[in-house]
């Protein structure tokens, strides 16, 4: 083989990892653009895991302000049932005043009736 040929060889084999490299080339771009995608792809999850973590502590802040409010609720039954307590209390006490005085009244109007009887005096004037 005459060195022409060998040097049409060794041109060959260099035009062949010419084409080789390039490939290679873009090939690498293709990864690169791929990995940008990736990062992009990665930082739009990291916002929306951002965005998740601060709804969680809202989330989280609005329990604990539930739980104080129905803290608060209790509270006011608890007082709203104290209260009806001693209405009845109240009412009851109101009942039995009533029956007194409704017994105290039978009492007197007996009594005036018999003293008008006895003395012969009207003691109820007549309203009709």
């Amino acid at each position: 083989m005459s060195d022409n040929d060998k040097f049409g060889l060794i041109l060959e084999r260099l035009d062949k990892q010419d084409e080789m490299l390039i490939k290679q080339g873009e090939m690498l771009i293709n990864h690169g653009k791929i990995l940008e995608m990736h990062s992009e792809i990665l930082i739009t999850l990291v916002k929306g895991f951002n965005t998740m973590q601060q709804d969680i502590t809202n989330i989280k802040q609005d329990i604990v302000e539930i739980k104080e409010e129905i803290v608060e609720i209790k509270q006011d039954i608890t007082t709203i049932k104290q209260d009806i307590s001693n209405l009845q209390e109240d009412i009851d006490i109101i009942k039995e005043d009533t029956g007194e005085t409704r017994t105290t009244a039978n009492v007197l109007a007996a009594w005036a009736e018999r003293a008008e009887n006895v003395i012969n005096v009207p003691l109820f004037a007549d309203k009709r």
